[in-house]
């Protein structure tokens, strides 16, 4: 069997392969059918499958020229970012990809200049506003028009919940996002939240899936 007809039939079968420092792992989802034959043949294309999903997560040495392009025109798909539609087809709604990162907050924070901020990013890097879609020719990616672009800070207000309780709820809220997919037909490749602690404390998440942050 082919080693990506072998990614397919796993992730099928409820078993998702994915690298982790280095080396070949898997999680299985809810009901997964794990059986000793899918296990020999996993073995028999590790080489393979390994050498697939290192492509996925990093491929510096492709280059790909820019090329002049008007706003929701189709476009090729760089050698990286084939891998991640592939896989996102693949393993539909999967955050395995997404870049979650949280910081703690001190003092006054202005949600609208942040917003501001990120508008003016998200203006600026065309590839936070990049699609993906099937078509006619195949898979190809779409750069939206910034006018487009809808984007807000989600806010989550926990100053009436304190101690144990309210720890638990950014734990909460921090997995959440970690694990909301993006939908790579229509999301920005960005989005972030702000968690109101106190007047003067609170968290702010960010998150972008990967295919994006090459």
């Amino acid at each position: 069997m082919h080693y990506i007809e072998l990614v397919k039939k796993a992730s099928s079968e409820g078993v998702l392969l994915f690298l982790k420092d280095g080396n070949l792992a898997f999680k299985l989802r809810q009901g997964a059918n794990f059986t000793d034959e899918l296990k020999q043949e996993i073995r028999k294309n590790k080489a393979q499958i390994i050498s697939f999903l290192q492509g996925v997560e990093s491929d510096k040495k492709t280059k790909i020229k820019r090329a002049e392009y008007q706003h929701n025109q189709a476009l090729p798909l760089s050698f990286a970012q084939q891998r991640l539609w592939f896989l996102d087809r693949l393993e539909g709604d999967s955050s395995q990809y997404n870049m979650p990162a949280a910081f703690e907050l001190s003092g006054t924070f202005n949600i609208s200049a942040a917003e501001t901020a990120l508008l003016r990013i998200i203006e600026r890097h065309e590839v936070l506003r990049t699609v993906y879609v099937e078509g006619a020719e195949g898979s190809a990616q779409v750069v939206k028009p910034f006018s487009d672009v809808k984007f807000t800070i989600q806010q989550h207000d926990l100053r009436d919940v304190s101690g144990d309780a309210q720890a638990a709820q950014v734990q909460a809220l921090l997995q959440a996002d970690s694990e909301q997919a993006f939908d790579l037909t229509k999301d920005v490749m960005l989005r972030a939240a702000h968690i109101v602690l106190s007047e003067e404390e609170g968290v702010l998440l960010f998150n972008m899936h990967h295919i994006a942050s090459d």
